[in-house]
């Protein structure tokens, strides 16, 4: 604008004005007013298409000026918001390097725990290779079949008493089925004897008989390799009974959990039942032997000591067999209904 207002301008009083003209527009107003002046005064000296072809330079230098200060305004725009997103770029790096930092400092952290557990696995598996060790110094060792075959038994004899399916009665006893009680409880007795399994036992007597003949055979094969393939043996024995012990549970179960409620009301029933018929047969066999007794103080009085015969004296050891006799059964009949009741209260 200063380079048109010089091709313009000249006089004193014209800069002075010029300079009082801050904005744009009061510096184009002016330059419009200066122009024609101008031109009156060209016309004077020079032809008027030359001075026209000047003002349509001046025109066409004025437009790209302003052009350019749009450009340029547009232009510092997009840098004012360039900047504010660089700012807010910086921002979330800042907090990236932060983030990156604390999770450095967790994995040294984790670094660290990684030896920690990867010694304490080290201490761990030396530990269990010693164990292994002993375990297979203790099984070589000749105790350890024995040791072995007790610990069979307990177990079996454990599990043949819970798997044991003895169903009550459902019906109310009587003094008649007494004796059909005391035959199930024997039976129950002998099943359970009956029911260890000898096959274990059978396999280490033959192998213990084969080694004391085979003195040879021994010698020439390993002792620990044998013992081995017998423990494997007798596991794999184990493992099937535990099995099958198993199944039966869950078959006991089945037939039992549809009828819980009835079981629980005849072993109420037969509590009842027994509890009434022992406190009979106990009246009955205290009076029996009230009753002996009184027979055998009658026959033993001292005027009839030196006069009795024979027969009587029959008499009186049949008394006392007698006597014995309905003891053992009271006995008996104690044991049988404390171990009944024992085992109704189990399987409630």
């Amino acid at each position: 604008m200063n380079e048109i207002f010089k091709l313009v301008c000249f006089d004193g009083a014209q800069q002075k004005k010029w300079s009082q003209c801050k904005d744009l527009d009061s510096q184009l107003q002016f330059i419009r007013d200066a122009i024609p002046q101008k031109i009156n005064e060209a016309t004077k000296n020079y032809d008027y298409e030359a001075l026209e072809k000047q003002v349509q330079k001046y025109e066409h230098e004025i437009r790209k000026h302003i052009r350019m200060e749009q450009q340029i305004k547009l232009y510092a725009e997009s840098l004012q918001q360039k900047l504010e997103e660089q700012e807010g770029i910086n921002e979330c790096l800042n907090n990236t390097k932060q983030l990156v930092n604390s999770l450095k400092k967790e994995n040294q952290q984790l670094i660290e725990q990684v030896k920690r557990l990867q010694s304490e696995n080290y201490m761990l598996k030396t530990k269990l290779i010693d164990v292994n060790d002993r375990i297979n110094s203790q099984q070589t060792s000749p105790n350890y079949d024995k040791t072995k075959n007790q610990d069979s038994y307990h177990i079996k004899n454990s599990q043949r008493y819970q798997t044991i399916d003895f169903v009550g009665p459902k019906q109310k006893l009587n003094q008649r089925n007494m004796d059909d009680y005391s035959k199930q409880y024997a039976e129950v007795k002998t099943q359970i004897s009956n029911t260890i399994d000898s096959s274990i036992l059978k396999m280490l007597q033959n192998r213990r008989d084969s080694l004391k003949l085979n003195d040879a055979y021994k010698s020439s094969r390993d002792s620990s390799t044998i013992e081995k393939n017998d423990s494997n043996k007798i596991k794999s024995c184990i493992n099937q009974q535990r099995a099958a012990s198993q199944q039966q549970k869950t078959q006991h179960k089945q037939m039992i959990d549809p009828s819980i409620q009835q079981v629980k009301t005849t072993t109420e029933n037969v509590k009842f039942d027994l509890k009434n018929q022992s406190d009979n047969l106990r009246a009955f066999l205290n009076t029996q032997s009230f009753l002996c007794n009184k027979k055998s103080k009658t026959n033993s009085r001292p005027d009839n000591r030196y006069n009795k015969s024979h027969s009587e004296h029959q008499n009186a050891n049949t008394n006392q067999q007698e006597i014995q006799k309905s003891n053992k059964i009271q006995k008996e009949y104690l044991q049988f209904s404390q171990n009944y009741q024992k085992y109704l209260d189990n399987q409630l």
